[in-house]
């Protein structure tokens, strides 16, 4: 927490390189909600997370074939969503640091612009192109030496809605939580 009696910060404390090697900039930025972890989504495909504080070694989830355009952490701060421009959506378990979930370009017209999780994680919200979709998810985390390579987890699509005009979404937000 940073007390509100004091200026907003001007100096640099603490600088970490992401990406060695050619150029990867950071295209989208999330602190869980509990605050302790950072999401970062880079140019170069790969999204890390890292300690809010920066210390330590960054987990890496690659799978991406385009730039990741947005990172969204679940309530309970245990799956991360990343969207990319190769038009794909990928669930991924911090715990094992793997993808649990991947939803193909079949599902979108257009790369996907943003996306998040909405209802207290029962759907994804997303944008793609010029339309907004309601995703319904189902992850499953269960191991299975034999039958690993078949996927149980699912993802369905439950609501589009198209704008009319050429125009894209490259943004949206909802609220994670349920209200009566």
């Amino acid at each position: 927490e940073y007390p509100l009696e004091l200026s907003l910060p001007t100096r640099v404390h603490k600088q970490l390189v992401l990406a060695h090697g050619p150029p990867a900039a950071a295209t989208c930025v999330q602190y869980s909600g509990d605050g302790r972890w950072l999401a970062c989504g880079l140019a170069n495909h790969l999204s890390l997370v890292l300690r809010a504080d920066l210390a330590g070694t960054p987990t890496v989830f690659s799978g991406h074939d385009r730039p990741v355009s947005t990172v969204c952490w679940s309530q309970d701060s245990r799956w991360l969503l990343s969207a990319s421009q190769d038009g794909t959506l990928r669930l991924w378990s911090l715990r094992r640091a793997e993808h649990v979930l991947c939803v193909g370009r079949d599902m979108f017209s257009k790369p996907v612009g943003s996306a998040q999780f909405y209802y207290l994680d029962a759907f994804i919200l997303s944008s793609s192109g010029p339309e907004l979709q309601l995703l319904r998810h189902h992850m499953d985390t269960s191991k299975d030496e034999i039958r690993r390579y078949r996927q149980k987890s699912w993802c369905r699509r439950v609501f589009r809605l198209r704008t009319t005009g050429a125009t894209g979404i490259t943004s949206l937000s909802a609220v994670n939580d349920f209200y009566s």
